[in-house]
């Protein structure tokens, strides 16, 4: 069961949630108040909120909460002394007071700011029921499956599946139990992901393909120009080129073709071109050296009430940098269809049309999948009220013919 303990009480006597949570949006530097009182324990698993914080600022210093929740509003599973997780395809256990981390310590504390889209759709698509093998290919900080986890069992087995390691350390928060089973790669990767857990197929399969709102707030990698950051746009940093050498190594022609195919940008070669410009006067390194220099390219100011000129720029360089589309693909050719058992059913969640079209296509495959979805699934208008970023969800669902 998890531990939770929230709000805790700063020195003033008044609680954290009131004093630091009333703001979202406001970036916070740290302060006595960031953690619990000096001298009080909070014993959490089998290490202290004094010992994480000591580790935190050790490997790489503290500087505030990243996300939208109160830095000290806690949740850990009691028995967390030991995170299972794979990397690839080989199993190893990470203990949590003395591994170093590959993204930013304040998630030892912070609980995840995420809302999962289409949570009650979901559910009612994939037709759960206890026994079922459930792979969530896209966990995240583990919002559908926290939901899932209960309707499949007892009996069944949930594998979670993330490219980001940080999103892990969310997930490992929301579900556990020796029927879950967290790995780090790629949805892509399925089938070699499976051979540690002695299976070769599964009986559901789901994709959320949106941008976690924890992602977003990432100063360290700069998915979102309103949170800054330096840009590197990868979900595991450990593989590739980071956002900031592609935009110096790429030339303008392939600069163009990313923000023409990638981010479907009307004024890709403009853009390109004032991003040449700028990083031969100064190398675009973070978040805001990219905003800055497509206004510039554009001669616009950016207005509040209006999407960011920027935004379709950094959805190319992410979609690039992760070869998002490529892991789709490949995905849906190669790796489903093999992984799925017949009547089984896939969810894909998409928001952008890039990737919708390739599921789309995908499903109109009537030798291999029963198309359950016509038209994709939206959010209601309730939803969009609660949570805007779910306007431009979109679910299709298949099943796997015999």
């Amino acid at each position: 069961m998890p531990l939770r303990i929230t709000p805790l009480k700063n020195d003033r006597g008044s609680d954290f949630q009131s004093d630091k949570c009333n703001a979202p949006n406001r970036r916070r530097q740290p302060t006595r108040d960031s953690f619990p009182p000096t001298g009080k324990s909070f014993k959490i698993g089998t290490s202290t909120v004094e010992e994480r914080e000591r580790l935190a600022a050790k490997i790489t210093g503290w500087r505030g909460s990243q996300s939208e929740a109160c830095p000290t509003s806690i949740e850990r599973i009691a028995d967390s002394s030991f995170l299972r997780m794979s990397k690839g395809v080989q199993t190893a256990s990470l203990p949590f007071k003395n591994s170093p981390l590959p993204f930013s310590p304040a998630s030892f504390l912070v609980s995840t700011v995420h809302r999962p889209v289409l949570f009650r759709e979901v559910s009612a698509q994939l037709a759960l029921s206890p026994g079922l093998m459930v792979v969530d290919g896209t966990v995240g900080a583990g919002g559908h499956s926290r939901e899932i986890l209960p309707q499949i069992r007892p009996g069944g087995q949930l594998i979670g599946i993330d490219r980001d390691p940080m999103m892990l350390q969310f997930a490992s928060q929301s579900v556990s139990g020796d029927d879950v089973h967290l790995c780090q790669g790629s949805y892509s990767e399925l089938a070699e992901l499976l051979i540690p857990m002695s299976l070769s197929t599964v009986d559901r399969v789901l994709l959320d393909l949106g941008l976690s709102s924890d992602q977003l707030a990432d100063r360290e990698r700069g998915f979102g120009f309103d949170a800054g950051g330096r840009l590197d746009l990868r979900f595991d940093v450990s593989q590739g080129r980071s956002a900031a050498e592609w935009l110096q190594q790429s030339s303008v022609q392939e600069l163009t073709r990313i923000f023409q195919e990638f981010g479907e940008e009307p004024q890709a070669e403009r853009i390109a071109r004032g991003i040449a410009q700028h990083r031969a006067a100064s190398p675009i390194e973070t978040a805001e050296d990219l905003a800055a220099a497509v206004l510039k390219a554009l001669g616009v100011s950016r207005s509040a009430k209006e999407k960011h000129p920027a935004t379709r720029i950094f959805q190319a360089l992410r979609i690039a940098v992760n070869q998002e589309l490529e892991h789709l693909e490949r995905f849906l050719d190669s790796v489903l269809p093999k992984v799925l058992n017949p009547g089984g059913r896939i969810a894909i969640i998409t928001f952008h049309s890039l990737e919708d079209r390739l599921v789309k296509q995908a499903f109109r495959d009537t030798t291999r999948w029963n198309n359950l979805t016509k038209k994709p699934i939206e959010a209601s208008p309730a939803e969009i009220r609660m949570n805007p970023r779910s306007r431009s969800a979109r679910l299709r669902v298949a099943e796997r013919l015999a």
